[in-house]
Protein backbone atom coordinates (compact mmCIF):
# COMPACT_ATOMS: atom_id res chain seq x y z
CA UNK A 1 0.00 0.00 0.00
CA UNK A 2 2.47 2.22 0.77
CA UNK A 3 4.60 1.73 -2.78
CA UNK A 4 1.17 2.41 -4.00
CA UNK A 5 0.43 5.74 -2.51
CA UNK A 6 4.29 6.96 -3.42
CA UNK A 7 4.11 5.75 -7.09
CA UNK A 8 0.79 7.10 -7.79
CA UNK A 9 1.57 10.74 -5.69
CA UNK A 10 4.81 10.55 -7.69
CA UNK A 11 3.00 10.21 -11.38
CA UNK A 12 0.87 12.58 -10.41
CA UNK A 13 3.11 15.34 -9.65
CA UNK A 14 5.48 14.43 -12.62
CA UNK A 15 2.90 14.68 -14.91
CA UNK A 16 2.03 18.00 -13.89
CA UNK A 17 5.45 19.18 -14.00
CA UNK A 18 5.83 17.36 -17.57
CA UNK A 19 3.09 19.97 -18.39
CA UNK A 20 4.72 22.96 -17.79
CA UNK A 21 7.90 21.91 -19.02
CA UNK A 22 5.29 21.31 -22.36
CA UNK A 23 4.02 24.71 -22.22
CA UNK A 24 7.84 26.46 -21.41
CA UNK A 25 8.58 24.70 -24.56
CA UNK A 26 6.17 25.59 -26.62
CA UNK A 27 6.89 29.16 -25.48
CA UNK A 28 10.34 29.45 -26.27
CA UNK A 29 9.44 28.18 -29.88
CA UNK A 30 11.69 24.71 -29.40
CA UNK A 31 8.78 22.53 -29.92
CA UNK A 32 10.06 21.40 -32.95
CA UNK A 33 13.51 21.32 -32.33
CA UNK A 34 13.59 17.56 -32.68
CA UNK A 35 11.69 17.34 -35.56
CA UNK A 36 11.10 13.29 -35.52
CA UNK A 37 10.30 11.05 -33.15
CA UNK A 38 10.91 8.79 -31.47
CA UNK A 39 14.15 9.70 -31.87
CA UNK A 40 15.70 13.49 -31.78
CA UNK A 41 17.57 14.88 -35.19
CA UNK A 42 17.95 11.05 -35.87
CA UNK A 43 19.94 9.95 -32.22
CA UNK A 44 18.95 8.72 -28.64
CA UNK A 45 20.91 11.65 -27.35
CA UNK A 46 21.38 14.72 -29.79
CA UNK A 47 23.79 17.50 -29.69
CA UNK A 48 22.36 19.47 -26.98
CA UNK A 49 22.17 23.00 -27.60
CA UNK A 50 19.98 25.87 -28.02
CA UNK A 51 16.18 24.59 -28.41
CA UNK A 52 16.91 21.06 -28.56
CA UNK A 53 17.89 21.16 -24.73
CA UNK A 54 14.15 22.30 -23.71
CA UNK A 55 12.84 19.59 -26.27
CA UNK A 56 14.78 16.92 -25.67
CA UNK A 57 14.47 16.99 -21.70
CA UNK A 58 10.61 17.34 -22.62
CA UNK A 59 10.58 14.14 -23.85
CA UNK A 60 12.84 12.49 -21.23
CA UNK A 61 11.10 13.17 -18.08
CA UNK A 62 8.07 12.26 -20.34
CA UNK A 63 9.80 8.76 -20.57
CA UNK A 64 10.25 8.69 -16.86
CA UNK A 65 6.77 9.60 -16.68
CA UNK A 66 6.21 6.62 -18.08
CA UNK A 67 8.27 4.35 -16.10
CA UNK A 68 6.56 5.84 -12.99
CA UNK A 69 2.92 5.23 -14.39
CA UNK A 70 4.12 1.38 -14.80
CA UNK A 71 5.25 1.13 -11.38
CA UNK A 72 2.10 2.89 -10.22
CA UNK A 73 -0.01 0.80 -12.65
CA UNK A 74 1.46 -2.40 -11.32
CA UNK A 75 1.31 -1.71 -7.52
CA UNK A 76 -2.57 -0.23 -8.03
CA UNK A 77 -3.30 -3.77 -9.74
CA UNK A 78 -2.31 -5.65 -6.47
CA UNK A 79 -4.45 -3.54 -4.33
CA UNK A 80 -7.36 -3.17 -6.61
CA UNK A 81 -9.57 -5.79 -4.53
CA UNK A 82 -9.05 -3.71 -1.58
CA UNK A 83 -9.56 0.00 -2.55
CA UNK A 84 -12.91 0.97 -4.30
CA UNK A 85 -12.28 2.54 -8.10
CA UNK A 86 -8.94 1.63 -8.34
CA UNK A 87 -9.71 -0.96 -11.06
CA UNK A 88 -11.34 1.27 -13.49
CA UNK A 89 -9.14 4.08 -12.67
CA UNK A 90 -5.98 1.66 -13.64
CA UNK A 91 -8.23 0.90 -17.02
CA UNK A 92 -8.52 4.49 -17.69
CA UNK A 93 -4.91 5.58 -16.93
CA UNK A 94 -4.02 2.93 -19.33
CA UNK A 95 -6.22 3.50 -22.45
CA UNK A 96 -5.26 7.41 -22.05
CA UNK A 97 -1.62 7.05 -21.72
CA UNK A 98 -1.24 5.16 -25.02
CA UNK A 99 -3.02 7.77 -26.65
CA UNK A 100 -1.09 10.36 -24.89
CA UNK A 101 2.25 8.68 -26.70
CA UNK A 102 0.17 8.63 -29.92
CA UNK A 103 -1.26 11.93 -30.03
CA UNK A 104 2.67 13.12 -28.53
CA UNK A 105 3.98 11.15 -31.73
CA UNK A 106 1.18 12.83 -34.09
CA UNK A 107 2.23 16.62 -33.11
CA UNK A 108 5.48 15.85 -34.39
CA UNK A 109 4.23 14.75 -37.76
CA UNK A 110 2.37 17.65 -38.26
CA UNK A 111 4.71 20.14 -36.77
CA UNK A 112 3.02 21.43 -34.01
CA UNK A 113 -0.42 22.01 -36.03
CA UNK A 114 -3.20 23.82 -33.58
CA UNK A 115 -5.17 20.50 -33.84
CA UNK A 116 -2.62 18.64 -32.87
CA UNK A 117 -1.60 20.93 -30.18
CA UNK A 118 -5.00 21.49 -29.06
CA UNK A 119 -5.25 17.36 -28.59
CA UNK A 120 -2.37 17.15 -27.40
CA UNK A 121 -3.14 19.46 -24.28
CA UNK A 122 -6.93 17.98 -23.89
CA UNK A 123 -5.29 14.33 -23.66
CA UNK A 124 -2.57 15.49 -21.34
CA UNK A 125 -5.11 16.82 -18.94
CA UNK A 126 -6.96 13.96 -19.48
CA UNK A 127 -3.69 12.04 -18.26
CA UNK A 128 -2.89 14.31 -15.07
CA UNK A 129 -6.64 13.77 -13.85
CA UNK A 130 -6.78 10.27 -13.90
CA UNK A 131 -3.73 9.83 -12.02
CA UNK A 132 -4.34 12.84 -9.17
CA UNK A 133 -7.55 10.53 -9.27
CA UNK A 134 -5.72 7.70 -8.37
CA UNK A 135 -3.40 9.38 -6.35
CA UNK A 136 -6.56 10.78 -4.13
CA UNK A 137 -7.82 6.51 -4.30
CA UNK A 138 -4.26 5.99 -3.29
CA UNK A 139 -4.18 7.76 -0.08
CA UNK A 140 -7.80 8.07 1.07
CA UNK A 141 -7.82 4.08 0.54
CA UNK A 142 -11.85 4.01 0.13
CA UNK A 143 -12.52 0.20 1.23
CA UNK A 144 -13.82 -2.02 -1.73
CA UNK A 145 -17.81 -1.81 -2.09
CA UNK A 146 -17.42 1.55 -1.27
CA UNK A 147 -19.93 4.28 -3.16
CA UNK A 148 -18.79 7.38 -3.55
CA UNK A 149 -22.14 9.31 -4.01
CA UNK A 150 -22.36 11.80 -0.73
CA UNK A 151 -19.17 10.29 0.26
CA UNK A 152 -16.11 11.71 1.63
CA UNK A 153 -13.58 11.36 -1.39
CA UNK A 154 -16.17 13.19 -3.67
CA UNK A 155 -15.57 17.19 -2.87
CA UNK A 156 -11.99 16.62 -2.82
CA UNK A 157 -12.05 14.93 -6.54
CA UNK A 158 -14.01 17.00 -7.58
CA UNK A 159 -12.06 20.45 -6.64
CA UNK A 160 -8.95 18.51 -7.93
CA UNK A 161 -10.42 18.08 -11.34
CA UNK A 162 -12.02 21.32 -11.42
CA UNK A 163 -8.63 22.93 -10.84
CA UNK A 164 -6.85 20.49 -13.25
CA UNK A 165 -9.93 21.73 -16.15
CA UNK A 166 -9.26 25.43 -15.52
CA UNK A 167 -5.08 25.13 -15.54
CA UNK A 168 -5.72 23.07 -19.18
CA UNK A 169 -8.09 25.57 -20.30
CA UNK A 170 -5.98 29.02 -19.77
CA UNK A 171 -2.58 27.50 -20.57
CA UNK A 172 -4.43 26.31 -23.86
CA UNK A 173 -5.70 29.76 -24.38
CA UNK A 174 -2.15 31.03 -23.94
CA UNK A 175 -1.23 29.25 -26.52
CA UNK A 176 -3.85 29.89 -29.35
CA UNK A 177 -5.19 32.95 -28.62
CA UNK A 178 -2.32 35.22 -27.00
CA UNK A 179 0.73 33.65 -29.57
CA UNK A 180 1.72 31.09 -26.53
CA UNK A 181 4.38 33.90 -25.05
CA UNK A 182 5.73 34.15 -21.67
CA UNK A 183 4.12 37.10 -20.32
CA UNK A 184 0.30 35.09 -22.02
CA UNK A 185 0.88 31.86 -20.07
CA UNK A 186 1.70 34.36 -16.85
CA UNK A 187 -1.18 35.91 -17.34
CA UNK A 188 -3.64 33.38 -18.05
CA UNK A 189 -2.44 31.29 -15.15
CA UNK A 190 -2.39 34.40 -12.57
CA UNK A 191 -4.78 36.73 -13.64
CA UNK A 192 -7.79 36.40 -10.93
CA UNK A 193 -10.33 37.48 -13.80
CA UNK A 194 -9.71 34.18 -15.88
CA UNK A 195 -9.99 31.72 -12.81
CA UNK A 196 -13.72 33.30 -12.07
CA UNK A 197 -14.65 33.29 -15.47
CA UNK A 198 -15.25 32.12 -18.97
CA UNK A 199 -11.69 32.53 -20.82
CA UNK A 200 -11.76 35.72 -23.27
CA UNK A 201 -10.00 36.98 -25.64
CA UNK A 202 -8.69 40.27 -26.00
CA UNK A 203 -11.48 41.06 -28.75
CA UNK A 204 -13.86 40.09 -26.44
CA UNK A 205 -14.56 36.81 -28.18
CA UNK A 206 -15.00 33.47 -25.63
CA UNK A 207 -12.04 31.21 -26.32
CA UNK A 208 -12.71 28.49 -24.09
CA UNK A 209 -15.29 28.76 -21.36
CA UNK A 210 -15.07 26.24 -18.12
CA UNK A 211 -18.42 25.75 -16.57
CA UNK A 212 -18.51 23.46 -13.12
Amino acid sequence: MKFFRIAAGAAAALAFALAVLGSWVRINGAGMACPDWPLCRGKLVPELIGGVVLEWTHRAVALTVGFVIIAAFIAGWRVRREIAGVAATLVALVAIFVLQVAVGGITIHEANSPRSVVLHWAVAMALLATLTVLALLAFLAPRAGTRFHGGTPVPALHKTLRGLLRTGGTLITANLNHGGTADAVRKALFDGKSWRSALVDESGETAISVKL
